[in-house]
């Protein structure tokens, strides 16, 4: 072989090469307007699964602007913000969001195809089945049809957008299919929702003894099989398979048989053990990529709620166990190691700046400030299960050197149910909450309530500013990641 046709070779390889990793390419440039952050958060397709919390940061420059490149081996689904893009690999795409007016123009592949897909009354969430199943609850008798009626309408205009050579084979399969498993999870959540409130009824007087609504369970999960290669590549997959795992395999069944009771569920649930008893009936109904991919998401979104609940260690590690490389043990690790994080500090002592206020002869919200008398307190009212609580500690300690700078007390109030006392010492040693505690009796909770709104009604986290007098100064005082505007608040009252 010549010198010559060894390059030649050497040539033709890199240029493939080139080619392939081209072909893979995606990338994404956008304006958004009305941004009160600068950054936005987008999620991406991770070995051909979709999830909301598959995904990351990415900074915004001074206009509002962003440029993303991402290797991509297959099609999917891109969210930013409240909105969607569907991208291929090998293309650009560009789109402009206006927070102002929430409007949101895709220029790029499938334009039309765009414009149908972010037109779909959905919230691409969390929460989206969810939400939407409320449209549905309270209908015992046409739910299902009119859940089939929507999912019908959707698919007849992409039908009609396709016909018209407005989208690609490709985009129009992938939206068939989202549309498709969101329709399949809603009927599913709707069904769970049902069949528990009878099972409740039904167990009060004593005649529960078999599955509510078998043949409709039967026959949603004949229509659309949980392990489904179309199905699992869908945002909607989880909601699908969960309550498949969770509501139909865990509990219905069992309490049909009498091998489960619903005091026994409920027992699981006040005591925070149920993520091993539904890591079981995961184990025993999907098998392969579906019990890695469900298991993942479970981890995920449990880590994500940051409940910090123990049981949800040992699902964890046996995740990491049997799932060693797993491509979604990135995004689990970052969610669940804070959770093993917590529990060894659980362990440690309570710092000696963290002080705890005896709570179960205070019964009013004057008694509570009367035990700071002469001294102006800044009131963190807040509960173990409240997220947006949780993500406001991180703002604690340039608030703390503020407030001791100043002379002013820091004082938390959770109001919190008895049962989760516990969880609320290990959140303080967390979080390392310095300043006073105290948790909140029942009689205290209602007072609290009625202070906040005369309905009884209230909102947390809430922030209150009380004087050196005692008297409340500032009812609805703002948050520690307003900084600056908070610190002007304060020096307002002294």
């Amino acid at each position: 072989m010549t010198p010559r046709l060894i390059l030649s070779i050497l040539l033709l390889f890199f240029h493939c090469a080139n080619a392939i990793s081209q072909n893979k390419k995606v990338s994404i440039s956008g304006k958004i307007i009305g941004n009160k952050s600068d950054s936005i958060y987008y999620s991406f397709p991770v070995a051909g699964t979709q999830n909301f919390g598959w995904g990351k940061k990415h900074k915004l420059d001074h206009e509002g602007k962003l440029e993303i490149a991402m290797d991509l081996d297959q099609p999917g689904f891109m969210r930013f913000g409240k909105n969607m893009i569907f991208v291929e690999p090998g293309n650009a795409y560009s789109f402009e969001m206006d927070l102002t007016t929430e409007t949101f123009s895709v220029q790029g592949k499938n334009q039309k195809g765009q414009q149908f897909l972010n037109s779909l009354s959905r919230s691409w969430d969390w929460f989206g089945v969810h939400k939407a199943s409320r449209i549905y609850r309270k209908d015992t008798v046409n739910w299902w049809e009119r859940i089939e009626a929507s999912r019908d309408e959707e698919l007849k205009e992409l039908k009609r957008i396709f016909n018209e050579e407005e989208v690609s084979e490709v985009f129009y399969n992938a939206v068939k299919n989202n549309i498709t498993c969101f329709y399949f999870a809603l009927l599913a959540k709707n069904l769970s929702y049902l069949s528990v409130d009878l099972v409740k009824a039904e167990t009060e007087n004593q005649t529960f003894g078999k599955i509510p609504f078998k043949k409709l369970w039967e026959k949603l999960y004949a229509q659309y099989p949980v392990q489904n290669d179309k199905a699992i590549q869908s945002f909607w997959w989880f909601d699908y398979a969960e309550s498949y795992i969770t509501v139909y395999k865990a509990v219905l069944e069992p309490l049909s048989l009498g091998s489960l009771t619903l005091e026994a569920v409920e027992m699981k649930y006040k005591n925070e053990v149920f993520d091993s008893f539904y890591e079981t009936s995961a184990r025993e109904n999907l098998n392969g990529k579906y019990l890695e991919f469900y298991l993942a998401r479970y981890l995920h979104f449990a880590g994500f709620q940051k409940k910090f609940r123990k049981d949800i260690l040992s699902v964890y590690q046996n995740f990491k166990r049997d799932y060693p490389d797993s491509p979604f043990k990135p995004m689990v690790k970052a969610q669940l190691d804070p959770v093993v994080k917590f529990y060894k500090k659980a362990m440690k002592e309570f710092d000696d700046g963290i002080k705890f206020i005896p709570g179960k002869n205070i019964n009013t919200f004057q008694e509570l400030i009367a035990k700071f008398k002469g001294m102006p307190i800044f009131i963190d009212v807040w509960a173990t299960w409240c997220g947006p609580c949780k993500q406001e500690f991180a703002h604690n300690k340039p608030l703390k050197d503020f407030l001791n700078e100043k002379g002013i007390e820091m004082l938390y109030v959770t109001i919190d149910k008895e049962s989760r006392r516990e969880k609320w010492k290990n959140m303080i040693k967390y979080y390392n909450l310095i300043g006073n505690h105290t948790f909140a009796n029942g009689k205290l909770i209602k007072d609290i309530h009625n202070l906040y709104d005369a309905d009884g009604s209230v909102a947390i986290p809430w922030y209150i500013i009380v004087d050196k007098q005692g008297n409340i100064a500032i009812k609805h005082a703002k948050k520690p990641s307003s900084k600056e505007a908070l610190y002007e608040q304060i020096m307002g009252v002294l």
